[in-house]
């Protein structure tokens, strides 16, 4: 096989890497007779003529194989589309916009670049699901290949610190407004403990943590290994997000031998492995409360989650996805 060149997006750098640190894993864990670059945007995906940028300098840096992730589907426009794979993540920037905006997303980033690539690979049933019924044209190169935990495997089930159920440390990871945090505060208020924020987080979220007199520490732009201590710090992670493309969070966690709360939307149930009374309501606060108080005073309850978690990660492993990824390059 020829070079693969796999483009990805400049990171922003606000506390959530997954895409970037999914598939520099993957690169790193290909075997020796696939030949992978990799290529950054030189520009983030912001502003036109930025985008137009990325869009001709990915043109020039084909390979025998392009594979594009992250939020920069439109560089497929000038690529040979019989040789490129589009990895989507999610439709989050649908959900967000309307209006002229929806119609440039739904273009530019789904639209024209579903058209154009071979295939498509997407990291959830439930991200297939959505993308079918959006683009029913799409369901013949569709295939799902979930994302791999991205933790190195001297860190499996290594949580092994004694549970501090008088003042336990939840873990709550991403503060986009998927994530839930306004609902995990609201269901804090009450408990005792310290809620661990991961990203970066606005004035009204502050004004809400200060007013109910949440015990919280703030952290983002971390490296992976301070994304790994974080997880090892923790007594559990709190992911009751409304709405997830796969949620990597949920198997780090598992791997490491963490407890996880989180929601009982279809891609969570898809991907924690977790039964539904394991499971809550991300739009019932007080549903979230009545769980958290579960988790922190049963220990038998913990136990379980947690010998869920671990039964559920062997679909995950770096090289299974690794070799889906090789199997589909070796196609083209």
């Amino acid at each position: 096989m020829n070079k693969v060149v796999l483009f990805i997006r400049k990171s922003y750098y606000t506390g959530n890497f997954s895409i970037e640190r999914v598939f520099k894993l993957i690169y790193d864990n290909v075997n020796s007779n696939v030949d992978i670059d990799i290529f950054v945007s030189r520009f983030h995906s912001q502003g036109f003529f930025k985008r137009i940028y990325n869009i001709f300098e990915g043109s020039v840096n084909q390979g025998r194989v392009n594979h594009i992730s992250g939020d920069i589907h439109y560089l497929a426009l000038l690529m040979n589309g019989s040789k490129t794979i589009l990895t989507i993540h999610d439709f989050v920037i649908l959900r967000r916009s309307s209006g002229v905006m929806f119609l440039i997303y739904y273009l530019f980033w789904y639209y024209l670049p579903i058209i154009k690539v071979r295939q498509i690979t997407v990291i959830s049933n439930q991200i297939k699901n959505e993308l079918i019924d959006l683009f029913p044209f799409a369901e013949h190169k569709v295939q799902v290949i979930y994302n791999p935990i991205t933790i190195p495997s001297e860190y499996f089930n290594s949580h092994t610190r004694t549970f501090n159920s008088n003042f336990p440390k939840i873990l709550h990871i991403g503060t986009s407004e998927n994530k839930n945090l306004y609902n995990t505060i609201l269901a804090l208020k009450s408990i005792n403990c310290h809620l661990r924020i991961v990203g970066k987080i606005d004035d009204f979220i502050l004004d809400i943590l200060n007013d109910f007199n949440i015990h919280y520490s703030n952290v983002s732009n971390l490296t992976d290994n301070e994304i790994i201590e974080e997880y090892l710090d923790a007594d559990l992670l709190s992911f009751v997000s409304t709405y997830e493309g796969f949620g990597l969070p949920i198997i780090e966690a598992q791997y490491i031998g963490l407890p996880v709360i989180t929601s009982n939307i279809p891609v969570i149930k898809e991907i924690s492995g977790l039964p539904d009374d394991c499971l809550v309501d991300p739009l019932d606060y007080s549903a979230i409360a009545l769980f958290y108080s579960r988790i922190i005073n049963d220990e038998s309850c913990r136990k379980r989650i947690t010998k869920l978690g671990l039964s559920n990660i062997s679909r995950f492993s770096t090289q299974f996805v690794s070799n889906q990824f090789i199997d589909l390059y070796n196609k083209f």
